[in-house]
């Protein structure tokens, strides 16, 4: 992230990301699979101290720990049950993904910002290590 003009249109698309999910989810919440109610029982769980716990009781090690931790932690704090902030949380996940995945792409497509932010190369430049993307491929 070279320039100033970079960062600012890695915040605006950082924004329209998180406002995206925010938009999508307002009336109705986010949608729930059967992982998704999984995630939530394993978060209620865990606010209540009994570790992760799936909705049948049993215990939570098919799916990653990290999201119903972190979903059962901003519920001990604020009191609040998961479901009625996951879309928050939600949002704030997806914005920090289009962040850090704009940073990585700048980083190795230094020679394009535009191709960087679109995620897409076209094999006509140099990374930063400096082989041609897609050599070998035309």
């Amino acid at each position: 992230m070279n320039t100033v003009r970079s960062r600012i249109l890695l915040a605006v698309l950082s924004l329209a990301a998180a406002t995206t999910v925010l938009v999508s989810t307002n009336r109705y919440g986010a949608g729930l699979s059967p992982d998704s109610v999984n995630y939530v029982a394993a978060a209620r769980s865990f606010a209540a101290g009994k570790g992760l716990a799936m909705y049948d009781g049993s215990p939570f090690v098919i799916l990653a720990p990290l999201y119903p931790t972190l979903l059962g932690s901003v519920s001990l704090i604020t009191g609040l049950d998961p479901l009625s902030f996951t879309h928050i949380v939600n949002a704030i996940l997806f914005a920090a993904i289009v962040s850090l995945a704009g940073v990585l792409l700048s980083e190795y497509l230094a020679y394009s910002p535009a191709l960087a932010f679109l995620g897409g190369g076209s094999g006509h430049g140099r990374t930063a290590a400096g082989p041609r993307l897609g050599h070998g491929l035309d």
